[in-house]
């Protein structure tokens, strides 16, 4: 056994080459796992507060009455910026009941979801 240790002693002890190996091998795989870990964290607490933001904007625009109608609520605002707005849209199998613009006429849903 300690034949295994005076080898690796040895080893260790040979060219700088080894030595640095040795140090900058373990360091390296250390940054990138912890620079792995951070970006992934990053970029989930950016998706969540995106979702977030979204989901308020919709809840705000959007009204359930108590007769399970979905209608958005006009707060008398007019919006100029069409990109800003809501497209709510009601199907029960391939029968759309409900748009909130008549205006876009958009396909029926090819699958479940």
């Amino acid at each position: 056994m300690s034949c295994g240790f005076r080898r690796l002693g040895l080893w260790t002890k040979g060219s700088l080459r080894r030595r640095l190996v040795l140090l900058f091998l373990p360091v390296t795989l250390l940054v990138g796992i912890l620079a792995s870990i951070g970006t992934y964290w990053g970029a989930f607490l950016e998706l969540q507060d995106l979702l977030d933001d979204q989901i308020q904007y919709v809840a705000e625009h959007v009204d359930v009455a108590e007769s399970n109608r979905v209608s958005l609520i006009n707060d008398g605002k007019q919006y100029r910026n069409k990109a800003d707005e809501v497209l709510l849209e009601v199907w029960h199998g391939r029968k759309l009941d409900f748009t909130t613009d008549a205006g876009v006429i958009l396909p029926p849903r090819s699958g479940p979801g």
